[in-house]
Protein backbone atom coordinates (compact mmCIF):
# COMPACT_ATOMS: atom_id res chain seq x y z
CA UNK A 1 0.00 0.00 0.00
CA UNK A 2 2.79 2.57 1.15
CA UNK A 3 4.42 1.71 -2.64
CA UNK A 4 1.81 2.65 -4.72
CA UNK A 5 0.83 6.04 -2.82
CA UNK A 6 4.74 7.02 -3.07
CA UNK A 7 4.47 5.50 -6.58
CA UNK A 8 2.04 7.90 -7.80
CA UNK A 9 4.12 11.14 -6.58
CA UNK A 10 7.55 9.68 -7.27
CA UNK A 11 7.31 8.80 -10.81
CA UNK A 12 5.53 12.23 -11.77
CA UNK A 13 8.50 13.45 -10.27
CA UNK A 14 10.81 11.50 -12.40
CA UNK A 15 9.06 12.41 -15.71
CA UNK A 16 9.96 15.89 -15.00
CA UNK A 17 13.19 15.35 -13.88
CA UNK A 18 13.63 13.30 -17.05
CA UNK A 19 12.02 15.66 -19.69
CA UNK A 20 13.59 18.65 -17.40
CA UNK A 21 17.09 17.00 -18.07
CA UNK A 22 16.98 15.95 -21.53
CA UNK A 23 15.53 19.63 -22.74
CA UNK A 24 19.05 20.79 -21.19
CA UNK A 25 20.87 18.61 -23.14
CA UNK A 26 18.81 20.12 -26.27
CA UNK A 27 19.21 23.96 -25.31
CA UNK A 28 23.34 23.33 -24.66
CA UNK A 29 24.00 21.42 -27.73
CA UNK A 30 25.58 18.48 -25.42
CA UNK A 31 25.84 15.68 -28.10
CA UNK A 32 26.64 17.83 -30.43
CA UNK A 33 29.73 19.44 -28.46
CA UNK A 34 30.85 15.87 -28.08
CA UNK A 35 30.48 14.43 -31.45
CA UNK A 36 32.27 17.83 -32.98
CA UNK A 37 35.27 17.31 -30.34
CA UNK A 38 35.77 13.78 -31.20
CA UNK A 39 35.68 14.33 -34.68
CA UNK A 40 32.83 11.71 -35.68
CA UNK A 41 31.77 12.21 -39.08
CA UNK A 42 32.65 14.71 -41.61
CA UNK A 43 32.35 18.82 -41.04
CA UNK A 44 32.93 21.48 -43.06
CA UNK A 45 35.49 23.49 -40.78
CA UNK A 46 37.78 24.15 -43.49
CA UNK A 47 34.94 25.75 -45.47
CA UNK A 48 33.40 27.83 -42.65
CA UNK A 49 36.93 29.18 -41.66
CA UNK A 50 37.54 30.33 -45.02
CA UNK A 51 34.07 31.59 -45.51
CA UNK A 52 34.15 33.63 -42.23
CA UNK A 53 37.44 34.83 -43.36
CA UNK A 54 35.95 35.92 -46.32
CA UNK A 55 32.37 37.66 -44.96
CA UNK A 56 32.55 37.92 -41.31
CA UNK A 57 36.13 37.78 -39.49
CA UNK A 58 34.92 38.73 -36.28
CA UNK A 59 33.16 35.45 -36.04
CA UNK A 60 36.36 33.21 -36.73
CA UNK A 61 36.82 32.47 -33.11
CA UNK A 62 32.96 31.36 -32.68
CA UNK A 63 33.44 28.63 -35.50
CA UNK A 64 33.85 25.65 -33.05
CA UNK A 65 30.60 26.69 -31.31
CA UNK A 66 28.83 26.59 -34.36
CA UNK A 67 29.24 23.73 -35.97
CA UNK A 68 29.25 21.79 -32.53
CA UNK A 69 25.34 23.46 -32.58
CA UNK A 70 24.47 22.23 -35.90
CA UNK A 71 26.09 19.20 -35.68
CA UNK A 72 24.63 16.57 -38.12
CA UNK A 73 22.51 18.97 -39.31
CA UNK A 74 25.24 20.80 -41.41
CA UNK A 75 22.96 21.32 -44.57
CA UNK A 76 20.83 23.72 -42.18
CA UNK A 77 24.16 25.63 -41.32
CA UNK A 78 24.88 25.60 -44.89
CA UNK A 79 21.77 27.64 -46.33
CA UNK A 80 21.46 30.21 -43.65
CA UNK A 81 25.16 31.08 -43.80
CA UNK A 82 24.60 31.01 -47.71
CA UNK A 83 21.12 32.92 -47.42
CA UNK A 84 22.44 35.35 -44.63
CA UNK A 85 25.63 36.56 -46.94
CA UNK A 86 24.51 36.01 -50.31
CA UNK A 87 27.13 33.52 -51.23
CA UNK A 88 25.37 30.83 -53.14
CA UNK A 89 27.75 27.49 -54.33
CA UNK A 90 30.99 28.22 -51.24
CA UNK A 91 29.83 24.84 -49.88
CA UNK A 92 28.91 22.65 -52.82
CA UNK A 93 30.62 19.10 -52.05
CA UNK A 94 31.88 20.17 -48.94
CA UNK A 95 31.45 16.30 -47.54
CA UNK A 96 34.32 15.84 -50.36
CA UNK A 97 37.19 17.73 -48.55
CA UNK A 98 36.12 15.89 -45.22
CA UNK A 99 36.21 12.07 -46.73
CA UNK A 100 38.62 10.14 -44.49
CA UNK A 101 38.88 7.87 -47.73
CA UNK A 102 39.86 11.15 -50.00
CA UNK A 103 41.86 11.83 -47.27
CA UNK A 104 43.85 8.80 -47.12
CA UNK A 105 44.38 8.60 -50.66
CA UNK A 106 45.84 12.09 -50.55
CA UNK A 107 48.07 11.27 -47.95
CA UNK A 108 49.48 8.09 -49.76
CA UNK A 109 50.34 10.00 -52.87
CA UNK A 110 51.89 12.62 -50.88
CA UNK A 111 53.73 9.52 -49.10
CA UNK A 112 54.59 7.92 -52.61
CA UNK A 113 56.00 11.24 -54.16
CA UNK A 114 58.44 11.87 -51.40
CA UNK A 115 60.25 8.25 -52.05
Amino acid sequence: MLIMLTGTTVLPALLYMGDYFSAFLARNHFMGNIGHRLGIGPNPKKRVVSFYEKHDPEKLTDVDSILAKYYGDYPKLVKRLERKYGDYGYFINWEQDEAPMHLAVEKLWETHELM
